[in-house]
């Protein structure tokens, strides 16, 4: 029985039992904006009392959208809140919530519902009174639409220059537009894609609705070899309007306007190979001074001929950048015009430096004022006057140190020296020296020049006044490291030797007389090339006998080919071996004047009387090269 009363007790203290007495929750106040549009937020209020003033538990309060006066399941449900309980005797606080009308909405005449304890968590002593309607008109969305109107450009543009574009921008929505962003594409069709290329960027003011604003800007073509697939040709600059998508538009498919344009190809003139270096050279006859040499190509790397004649500048710079303490040291004007993708032009030049090294006393060796040289810069300026529009007029410098020149040098090396007993003309023997040489240039760059050798007969061993002039060489440019020049010579010796008592002389003592002397050789007797070594230019070697198995031996019997007279007028008498194939060749140009063929050993004449004056090269078959002078 106890249990029973306890239990009984229990219910009757319980909230929903007890509420349930008298408790009756309704809207006392509500309230809401009476227009809102469509997609915005909108600020609801409202308080609940219960009409008994008895206390209430806490629940929940809902709201709903709409189109008609009662509320169904099918009504828009916009967001709900918390109802704190209620004290016995008071109304509850008023109480706010923000909620948003879906941006789909309908523009039109619409309810919002405030529904309290709408999940029937109180027992009510009714639950007829827990909505309450507040009459809202629902506008419908306001939005901008920016389009590009209009575009304004050349139908034809050069690739790497500037280009002058405008536009038009509307709003042909019907709310004002926010600050948005206009990008202007190069693309190769009308659309935007991957490949485009962005040209410009720019701001875009506000704009209200109905209104327009227009501008210009200069944009920069890109050079063709800059952009994947190229620019030149049929291409579109496509204009993008709210590109940065920062406004919310009725319409985000009408953004995009393009224009056609042709592009052409362009000029670029750039130095290419450049070369620099100082050396220590002639800059004058018999004068040497330290010098720059320098040497570059100007080409077109463009799709365009460069159309008129440029000018090339040229500097010495200490510090490697372009500027108003440089040298000016040479400007070369009337520079061709250049045919597209490739034609060159070749600029070499050489110079004597005037700069100013002072040394002990006040001089300076050349030595050292050619250390002071390398310590700068040749700087080379294309199209120096900007005479020519090109695709990259950046591209238009070139710079290179200035390095040590390699030099040449001469040496002589007289592989064989030998006198003997032999026929100079048909049926007519003297006493020959006969001399092999070879020259050979051991420095590490090319002689470039043709030079002279000359040759000497000496009693003494030693170069001076009292010895007797054999003969002149012309040696050919020789290339650098191990560059040679090979010459086998024979003349008659026509130096007169005190006869017997009756006054004449055998040739073999005139033979043994040749013996006491010695062949001098000096390579670049004109002293025309620079060298690295000038004090190996002269080889000596004393006259041997021919070996005897050859020696008196008969022109019929001959293993190697000579030439006689030397110098020669009108006939040249030549020995040869059996089928020996001779070529008479100009020393200059190298080119052959005439050429012979023999089956048979002996001496031959040829007429070289049409000859003009001057040094050729007998050359055979068998690897012999003569020195021929033509009188």
């Amino acid at each position: 029985m106890k249990k029973q009363f306890t239990l009984l007790l229990t219910l009757l203290l319980s909230a929903p039992f007890l509420f349930a007495q008298d408790v009756d929750v309704t809207i006392s106040t509500s309230n809401v904006d009476p227009i809102i549009t469509a997609g915005q937020y909108t600020l609801l209020s409202w308080s609940v009392k219960s009409r008994n003033n008895t206390a209430a538990p806490e629940s929940k309060i809902k709201f709903y959208l709409s189109q008609d006066d009662e509320l169904t399941r099918d009504d828009l449900f916009l967001g709900g809140s918390v109802l704190p309980k209620l004290e016995e005797g008071k109304e509850g606080p008023v109480q706010y919530l923000w909620v948003q009308v879906p941006s789909d909405a309908t523009a039109g005449n619409y309810k919002i519902f405030f529904y309290v304890d709408a999940d029937n968590e109180i027992a009510e002593v009714s639950e007829s009174d827990n909505v309450k309607a507040e009459a809202v008109e629902i506008l419908p969305v306001l939005q901008s639409d920016l389009v590009v109107e209009s575009t304004d450009l050349p139908l034809i543009g050069t690739e790497g220059n500037q280009l002058k574009i405008g536009w038009a921008i509307r709003n042909q929505g019907k709310a004002p537009a926010i600050a948005t962003y206009l990008t202007v594409y190069l693309s190769e069709t009308p659309e935007i894609t991957d490949a485009s290329v962005k040209v410009l960027g720019v701001n875009i003011d506000p704009i209200y609705e109905g209104e327009r604003t227009t501008d210009n800007a200069i944009i920069t073509i890109p050079s063709d070899s800059r952009i994947d697939g190229g620019v030149i040709g049929k291409r579109y600059l496509v204009f993008d309007v709210d590109s940065n998508r920062q406004e919310r538009e009725s319409n985000e498919t009408n953004n995009i306007d393009f224009k056609r344009i042709d592009i052409k190809g362009t000029a670029d003139l750039v130095s290419s190979a450049l070369s620099a270096y100082g050396s220590i050279d002639y800059y004058a006859p018999h004068t040497k001074g330290v010098l720059y040499n320098v040497q570059f190509n100007i080409e077109n790397k463009g799709n365009d001929t460069s159309e008129t004649t440029s000018t090339v500048k040229c500097y010495l710079s200490r510090d490697n950048q372009l500027d108003v303490n440089d040298e000016l040291i040479r400007t070369i004007t009337n520079i061709p015009s250049l045919d597209a993708n490739g034609g060159t032009y070749e600029v070499k030049f050489s110079d004597r430096w005037n700069g100013y090294i002072p040394g002990p006393g006040g001089s300076s060796s050349l030595e050292n004022k050619l250390q002071e040289l390398l310590n700068y810069t040749i700087i080379v300026v294309v199209d120096s006057e900007n005479v020519i529009s090109e695709s990259d007029e950046t591209n238009n410098t070139d710079f290179k140190k200035l390095e040590a020149k390699g030099t040449p040098d001469l040496t002589s090396t007289i592989v064989d020296t030998y006198g003997s007993i032999d026929y100079y003309a048909p049926h007519a023997k003297d006493v020959l020296y006969n001399v092999q040489l070879k020259i050979e240039n051991q420095g590490t760059t090319n002689s470039d020049t043709i030079s002279i050798a000359k040759c000497y007969l000496s009693v003494d061993n030693t170069l001076d006044a009292n010895d007797e002039f054999i003969r002149t060489i012309n040696i050919p440019a020789l290339d650098a490291n191990g560059g040679s020049y090979e010459i086998d010579f024979s003349d008659r010796w026509n130096k007169q030797i005190p006869g017997g008592p009756d006054g004449s002389i055998s040739l073999e003592d005139k033979l043994y007389e040749l013996l006491n002397y010695s062949v001098i050789v000096v390579v670049d007797a004109e002293d025309t090339i620079t060298e690295s070594n000038e004090n190996n230019n002269i080889a000596s070697k004393n006259i041997t006998i021919e070996p005897l198995q050859s020696k008196f031996k008969s022109s019929e019997k001959t293993e190697t080919t000579l030439v006689f007279p030397v110098p020669t007028k009108d006939v040249l008498n030549v020995t040869v071996a059996n089928h020996t194939v001779i070529t008479l060749h100009n020393t200059f140009n190298g080119s052959a004047i005439l050429t012979k063929e023999f089956a048979k050993s002996g001496t031959y004449q040829l007429n070289v009387a049409h000859l003009k004056m001057g040094t050729y090269i007998l050359k055979d078959n068998k690897g012999k090269n003569i020195n021929i002078v033509k009188e």
